[in-house]
């Protein structure tokens, strides 16, 4: 792990496994938050060339901005496609996270994302908290909070499936929670932890 003035606390999980949830507990208490989804945003404005290069100007808005829609339609589904853009768009996200870490001295940091041990941000990390949920309560949250059909909450879920923790050698202190729903439960989940400021 490279040397950092500040504790970093991950937060992982599947979609709608509540990830968002427990980094605004977090955030709430003074952390400084890395929203990795966020940080990938930036990165397609910072990497645009690179990504109309790889899928085309047909992913380009009327503004000529990549349209996330479009883009995402087009590596939905198609794994070689998510990989070419996975190798452009992932070290410049991982590089910003890094530079945010390098400058923060006065919060520990909550950096959430689904992709977090994917991505190898773990390593920048001193605790990961590994957020799980019962299978409907998360297709109920996509429903709701994404105001999506059955099929496409499914689809999401299906394409995530192997996503979870993964371990190594060199593996942080990694702690599952499980969010049902109940903020005093999730609450005292946290507090065993004995993170900063919690």
């Amino acid at each position: 792990m490279p040397e950092m003035t500040t504790t970093v606390v991950g937060v992982g999980g599947a979609y709608c496994s509540g990830k968002s949830t427990v980094a605004q507990i977090l955030i709430d208490a003074g952390y400084r938050e890395i929203n990795v989804d966020a940080l990938g945003h930036r990165a397609l404005v910072e990497c645009r060339a690179e990504v109309v290069a790889e899928f085309g100007s047909a992913i380009l808005g009327a503004d000529g901005s990549i349209e996330r829609s479009a883009l995402r339609a087009r590596v939905f589904g198609d794994a070689a496609a998510l990989r070419r853009l996975e190798r452009i768009v992932h070290p410049r996200m991982v590089a910003m996270a890094h530079e945010i870490i390098g400058h923060t001295r006065d919060a520990p940091i909550v950096m959430h994302a689904a992709l977090l041990f994917h991505m190898g941000l773990d390593a920048l990390c001193d605790t990961v908290i590994w957020v799980r949920a019962p299978l409907l309560l998360r297709i109920r949250r996509g429903l709701r909070r994404d105001n999506s059909s059955v099929c496409n909450v499914l689809r999401i879920i299906w394409l995530q499936r192997k996503l979870g923790v993964q371990t190594d050698a060199n593996s942080v202190d990694i702690h599952t929670v499980e969010n049902r729903g109940n903020h005093a439960q999730l609450m005292e989940q946290l507090r065993q932890l004995n993170l900063p400021r919690i």
